[in-house]
């Protein structure tokens, strides 16, 4: 008999790749900032104002790398910790930088943005609310 193999990244469920509640919220996430605008007074709403896609895509891969490695290092959730557990998301994020994972730095610009999904996921806070 002929056995066939399903190539690593091919056939298998996204939610094997990071916890379930990560991805729900990068997506949410990505939803939110792709319908995000800035009105050309600076006010927020349906102006021209958008986030280039090569900066959303930029951040929501990063986002998506230390959501795998939080899985693979059997680590919980980063969704699940922002606000009830933020001590020890910073531990996971200084091992994730110890490891060499983000030899640019690039994880606390994107936690940063990331951290303005509001608590229902629809829309981004204003910095500082």
């Amino acid at each position: 008999s002929t056995k066939v193999r399903v190539g690593a990244k091919r056939g298998r469920p996204a939610d094997r790749d990071m916890h379930p509640d990560d991805e729900t919220r990068i997506n949410q996430f990505a939803e939110a900032v792709r319908g995000y605008e800035i009105l050309p007074d600076g006010s927020i709403g349906r102006g021209d104002g958008r986030v280039p896609e090569a900066t959303v895509e930029n951040n929501l891969g990063i986002l998506r790398r230390f959501a795998r490695w939080l899985r693979a290092e059997n680590r919980d959730s980063m969704a699940s910790r922002f606000l009830n557990d933020p001590d020890s998301l910073a531990v996971d994020i200084a091992d994730y930088w110890a490891s060499g994972e983000d030899d640019q730095n690039r994880l606390n610009s994107a936690l940063s943005h990331f951290r303005r999904l509001g608590p229902e996921g629809q829309e981004l806070q204003a910095v500082g609310a």
